[in-house]
């Protein structure tokens, strides 16, 4: 088990390497399924403004969706499945809410290629940031890698996710390896990730 340290967990080969200790671990990904899920969310809503009162609309929403499901088709094909129990929209705080929120990504086969859900998601129209908080969780096929974790939130302009700093989070390989600590921060421009502590992990090896 690795208890701290300098770590990396590298979804092309697979490997957890220990090193000199410092604060917090970094690990070296490409996983983006947050992202997706902030890209589907800014394009899948389509309404028109709601004609209410403008001291109603900073805090009702202007329309209401309830057991959402949509599927995009491309090429007579299913690409992604999207499901929310509801949906909010909020003209005056430009903002969507999602709740009981679960999406599907699928390859041309018709697999699988990343999942996601999460209890509620807030997502910002105008700085097209969101936050995910309640159960979240998101899954790549391709990296074979998850992240699931209580809350967390995506900066658009800063390509960065980042919870809480006492907010666990568990990193897991189809393999078996996992790497779990508190507090991560992303930055997906550098396609990394670190953990600020608590860090603890196994590393499955080929042999096992």
């Amino acid at each position: 088990q690795l208890q701290s340290g300098n770590s990396q967990l590298q979804s092309g080969n697979s490997q957890l390497q220990s090193g000199r200790r410092r604060s917090g671990t970094c690990i070296r990904f490409s996983f983006c399924a947050p992202l997706l899920l902030v890209v589907i969310l800014s394009c899948s809503f389509d309404y028109e403004e709601a004609m209410v009162d403008e001291n109603l609309s900073e805090e009702f929403p202007e329309s209401i969706m309830l057991d959402l499901s949509q599927t995009v088709v491309e090429g007579g094909k299913t690409i992604l499945k999207l499901e929310a129990d509801s949906v909010e929209i909020y003209q005056g705080h430009k903002k969507t809410v999602a709740r009981g929120l679960h999406f599907l990504e699928f390859d041309n086969d018709g697999n699988a290629l990343t999942e996601g859900w999460a209890d509620e998601v807030v997502y910002f129209n105008e700085t097209e940031n969101a936050e995910f908080t309640g159960n979240v969780y998101f899954y790549s096929k391709k990296e074979e890698i998850s992240i699931s974790t209580d809350s967390i939130r995506w900066e658009s302009e800063r390509r960065y996710l980042e919870t809480p700093p006492e907010t666990r989070v568990t990193l897991k390989k189809d393999d078996g390896s996992f790497l779990e600590g508190v507090g991560l921060e992303a930055d997906l421009r550098r396609m990394e990730i670190r953990l600020k502590g608590g860090v603890r992990g196994r590393y499955v090896t080929e042999e096992e």
